[in-house]
């Protein structure tokens, strides 16, 4: 299993202050992800698919307890938004092409990960102010920026509309890009 560290960060509107931040890979998932896709695999064994979890924050009768990892629901395709740019980027992959070798070949001719790197995204949103300018987030974190795109109206509401994606050769430095993108200013 690949050590690359990939998640994605939504800046809301409706907690200006607030990061979510998820990692896609979690120890204490594993046990149930290896259930899952071994009960999938037939059907899935040339499909792209992606699982969706969360944690209770709060003790939910008849769900699980505070902390406690639920399924949400299992996807038979690639994960949305920049996911898989983000895991490309992660691991220095070209997933599509994975996949294309192994519908074409019964296997991967290519790479399975040639590195590995600390991914993720932050999303500002225009009507907002931030505590490093645009300008300046782009100057400083230039050798690590994988992407920065202009998000359309449609889901700029819930992501933002600037979007940065970096990667990383640790978390550490994952951590301050993250509070650098989305440190708002003190009033």
């Amino acid at each position: 299993m690949a050590k690359s560290r990939c998640g994605t960060m939504l800046h809301r509107k409706s907690a200006p202050n607030c990061a979510k931040w998820a990692n896609t890979m979690e120890s204490t998932l594993l046990p149930c992800v290896f259930v899952i896709v071994s009960n999938l695999f037939g059907y899935a064994k040339s499909r792209f698919f992606h699982l969706e979890f969360f944690r209770l924050k709060t003790a939910k009768p008849s769900l699980g307890n505070a902390g406690d990892i639920l399924g949400l629901e299992v996807n038979m395709r690639p994960a949305g938004g920049y996911t898989v740019d983000m895991l490309n980027y992660a691991g220095g992959l070209d997933l599509y092409q994975i996949w294309a070798d192994m519908v074409a070949f019964g296997a991967a001719h290519h790479p399975l990960a040639r590195y590995h790197r600390y991914c993720c995204c932050a999303g500002r949103h225009d009507e907002l102010r931030y505590r490093m300018p645009h300008e300046e987030l782009l100057k400083k974190y230039r050798s690590c920026l994988n992407a920065a795109p202009r998000l359309p109206e449609v889901l700029a509401r819930e992501m933002g509309d600037q979007l940065y994606i970096a990667s990383f050769e640790d978390e550490a430095a994952m951590q301050a890009f993250r509070r650098d993108a989305l440190a708002r200013p003190r009033e």
